[in-house]
């Protein structure tokens, strides 16, 4: 007699061979897309501290005055302007204010021009900006001769939180401050 088709237990065992392949796949599919989530979530931490790291590199370069505190701060003012070669404002610009809360949300920036109204904008917005290594957002840094500059150290976390974070620390100079202008070979003339 020929014997056609399966019998009942080699369906058993090759629907359990089949639910252990699918189950494996699966698996290394979810391993895939956290791995593609949590490379997102970097990279969405490393664009918006770039984007709030350029904009406080460009405000603290054009700084005229530095009002943070050696010991630090999480408040930072800069009043922006062009000066002559002998101190005195030739252009005004606005005032702006870094103002940050460790555990909050974003990272408020605040433009005041002389005689206009303030418009704010928040950097880092749906990330939450901590402090880095227990430091203070903004420390004020005296060198030499009396140049200054400005020290940043902070960190961008993403929701929810310690799961993706980001870390900036830098050191930016206040090129636009009348001490740290230096001109080779200028001596003034009376």
């Amino acid at each position: 007699m020929k014997r056609r088709g399966f019998t009942l237990v080699e369906i058993i065992i090759g629907l359990v061979l089949a639910s252990l392949l699918l189950a494996m796949l699966s698996r290394l599919l979810s391993w895939g897309l956290r791995s593609s989530v949590k490379g997102t979530a970097h990279l969405s931490n490393v664009q918006a501290a770039a984007i709030l790291l350029g904009q406080l590199e460009q405000d603290i370069q054009r700084a005229r005055s530095v009002q943070a505190e050696p010991a630090g701060s999480d408040i930072l003012r800069l009043a922006i302007g062009e000066e002559d070669l002998d101190g005195r404002l030739i252009r005004p610009f606005p005032e702006v204010i870094y103002e940050g809360q460790a555990g909050r949300p974003g990272l408020a920036r605040r433009r005041t021009p002389p005689g206009g109204s303030t418009m704010e904008y928040v950097f880092c917005r749906g990330l939450v900006v901590d402090h880095a290594k227990d430091q203070p957002f903004f420390r004020r840094v005296d060198f030499p001769g009396g140049r200054l500059g400005v020290r940043v150290c902070l960190q961008v976390v993403a929701p929810p939180p310690g799961k993706e974070t980001f870390e900036i620390e830098r050191l930016i100079f206040c090129g636009n401050a009348s001490a740290n202008v230096v001109i080779p070979d200028w001596q003034r003339v009376d």
